[in-house]
This record gives structure tokens, sequence and C-alpha cells, in this order.
């Protein structure tokens, strides 16, 4: 008996493909790669929460002493003056903030305007990282 069913002789369709969605880059994206590079390097990455007072970045990174022997070795023989220099120096090598951002298009928040700046007067290094 020949085949009467027409679906049997029509072509075949490919489905049609749903497009992929993007991938929406979270800020806990950017922030868990951070945290791994800063590990791997054999620094701390601690998560800042100050209560009570807004606008500090989200990480406290701190990075082994053994900077601080190499810059005091580069200045080995220096004035009074000078040692204050290679002190901040020595903090702003091993430690510093850093304020994660999903792009860099995203906003900072009203009080980062003022805390970001305050922290880098007084001498501390603050990253901004964008994902």
């Amino acid at each position: 008996m020949p085949n009467t069913n027409w679906y049997d002789d029509a072509p075949a369709v490919a489905k049609p493909r749903r497009a992929k969605k993007a991938k929406i880059i979270r800020e806990d994206d950017v922030e868990g790669q951070y945290v791994k590079d800063v590990e791997d390097g054999g620094g701390l990455c601690l998560k800042v929460k100050v209560l009570g007072r807004p606008g500090y970045p989200d990480r406290l990174v701190l990075r082994g002493m053994r900077l601080a022997g190499v810059i005091v070795r580069k200045h080995h023989y220096c004035t009074v003056e000078e040692s204050e220099d290679i002190a901040a120096e020595i903090v702003r090598a091993a430690i510093h903030f850093t304020e994660l951002k999903k792009t860099k298009h995203s906003p900072f928040q009203p009080k980062q305007k003022t805390v970001i700046p305050k922290l880098q007067k007084m001498g501390y290094k603050v990253d901004i990282v964008h994902g």
C-alpha cells in the first residue's frame, strides 16, 4: 500500500533555534574572580562591611610583607624625611582597597564619591575593578 500521509513526503524542516541569552555579568562573578586572582598571588582579599558607615570599598587586599623588604632594600640609605615616603610606599604595596563594579558604567553610591577620595588622600591605594 502506498504511503498516503502527506507529512511523510514533506521535506525535513529544522526546528527554529532559540537565540542564546546574553550572559548577565553579576558583581558576584567579578568579585569571585578577583578574590581568586589575589589569593593565587599569595595575598588575602577580605570582604569589608563597615557597620553604620556606607560607601567603603568592597574588599581589603593584604599582600605579603615580603614587599616591604624589597622596598627597604631599594632605599637602603635614606634620610629621615625619605623614611616617611618609604613607609607610605610599603603601606600602598601591602594594603589597598578594591571597589568592584559590574561594568564601566555601573554607578557609584553617593557616599563612595566622598569615602574613596578620602582614603586616597590618606595615602591608601583604591582600585576600581570593572567586570
